[in-house]
């Protein structure tokens, strides 16, 4: 007498070959299959269903249906082989649950395939607690929907947050971090309308270019003020340049502390031109004051003679 051909179970063909256990699956799946009962022993297979002398396979109820006919070796390794097939969509779901923690941005894909797995249930060939895959993948189904909603609401709340970055932000380097955080997260988000998530990036497009224009503005503006600022130090630098040989102390030195009122007034170059700018200016002024110095104590030995 012929074997019987099984039909494929959800999800995937039948092989011949050996298929995993849910304990085989890594991750969130393989803690939760590994904790239930291991469908490929028969007298837990044996709770679910049975095999007629004739080879006719039953899965328990209610409603008892048939799935299947074996006569291709013992009941018991016909008890196995079909819960090995339940083992096989148990693994599958587990890892569908697994997967929607771990990535919901494939949210869709995962929510489409819970529901094909779902809708083969009542024609399933397999032994085993069918009713609680089903419960289980109406869980996943309901909490992709939640994934959805709560992923819709969160790329309003992200395009909000950048227009107001947009049309308000001036801490540049930490608003500019800000906006590609936030273009960083809408790309983990899954699922949603795409005409109404193309709407919404559009919006967020729009305010990074707003945000980037102005802040392009900003720094522009900033350095036309630090080329200014540059040249009035030049025009410092080589006043008190001019004046460092002067011998007409009093006056001098009034003009120096003007020259440092004027620098202080001035505001700031880059800091590379303040920087060179200022040691030569502070050069000027000690080379002066150096020989103020000098004068008073040469004057002080004579006075002392």
């Amino acid at each position: 007498m012929n074997a019987p051909k099984p039909g494929p179970r959800p999800g995937q063909n039948v092989s011949s070959k050996p298929r995993p256990t849910p304990a085989t699956v890594s991750g969130k799946a393989s803690g939760a299959a590994a904790a239930g009962p291991d469908h490929a022993d028969p007298q837990v297979a044996a709770k679910f269903g049975r095999i007629d002398e004739d080879g006719t396979v039953w899965l328990s109820g209610p409603p008892e249906r048939q799935i299947g006919v074996w006569q291709a070796g013992t009941p018991e390794e016909g008890l196995a082989h079909f819960g090995r097939r339940y083992a096989d969509v148990a693994t599958e779901v587990g890892v569908l649950d697994a997967r929607l923690e771990s990535h919901p941005e494939e949210v869709e894909r995962i929510s489409a395939d819970a529901a094909r797995i779902r809708e083969s249930l009542p024609a399933a060939d397999i032994l085993g607690d069918v009713p609680a895959l089903d419960t289980r993948l109406a869980g996943i189904q309901e909490r992709a929907q939640k994934v959805v909603s709560d992923a819709a609401r969160r790329r309003e709340e992200l395009a909000v947050e950048a227009e107001r970055i947009a049309a308000e932000g001036e801490n540049w380097k930490a608003d500019g971090d800000r906006i590609r955080a936030i273009v960083d997260e809408w790309r983990t988000l899954g699922g949603g309308d795409k005409a109404t998530n193309d709407a919404l990036w559009k919006r967020i497009r729009t305010a990074r270019e707003s945000f980037n224009q102005r802040r392009g503005a900003h720094f522009a503006d900033l350095d036309k003020q630090r080329g200014a600022v540059k040249r009035r130090k030049e025009d410092l630098v080589a006043r008190a340049e001019a004046l460092q040989d002067s011998t007409d102390w009093n006056e001098t030195a009034r003009a120096y502390r003007d020259l440092m009122s004027e620098w202080k007034a001035a505001g700031r170059a880059h800091r590379a031109d303040d920087d060179r700018l200022w040691a030569r200016f502070r050069a000027a002024q000690d080379h002066f004051f150096g020989a103020k110095d000098a004068d008073n104590r040469r004057k002080d030995a004579e006075f002392e003679e």
